[in-house]
């Protein structure tokens, strides 16, 4: 293992120790050995290759995610299966949930690549687009679509 290896082991054996400060030297050579445990994982996963920006983010998820490391310190969750993860995977519940609830408000806010904005609350009425109203009926008359615009300001789309 060469000296850049084994400082990515230690420099995940420590985010794993943050989040269990009470741990006894035997309970740290554990946690150590798991540390390189996941640093061989992810060198595999890499084709014998050092990936530095998945390296980066499993640290970032076990100092953030003290949940996270204390699965992989209690060895409910492999290094092996810790390494495949996702950032979506390794989200706390509450970090998920927020995810989605952003994700979910960008979907209601978004202008398609046509230039046709989403359907609000599933209905037929679009809202009208908060830039250049020009721009947008030139996008939807070069696709053939026909667009009024009612008293309240509202655009409809003809079907």
């Amino acid at each position: 293992m060469t000296e850049a290896r084994r400082k990515s082991a230690a420099a995940i054996s420590d985010a794993i120790c943050a989040s269990c400060p009470s741990a006894t030297p035997a309970r740290r050579a554990s946690i150590s050995t798991i540390g390189t445990a996941v640093e061989e994982a992810l060198f595999d996963m890499n084709n014998g290759r050092m990936n530095r920006p998945v390296l980066r983010d499993k640290l970032l998820n076990l100092k953030h995610n003290p949940a996270l490391a204390r699965r992989l310190a209690d060895g409910d969750l492999t290094p092996a299966a810790f390494a495949a993860m996702t950032n979506d995977d390794m989200a706390s519940a509450e970090r998920r949930s927020e995810i989605n609830e952003l994700r979910r408000e960008n979907l209601m806010h978004h202008v398609t690549a046509d230039g046709r904005l989403p359907v609000a609350q599933g209905g037929t009425r679009r809202e009208s687009f908060p830039g250049d109203i020009s721009a947008l009926e030139a996008m939807l008359a070069r696709d053939g679509e026909r667009v009024r615009e009612d008293d309240d300001g509202i655009e409809y789309e003809d079907h």
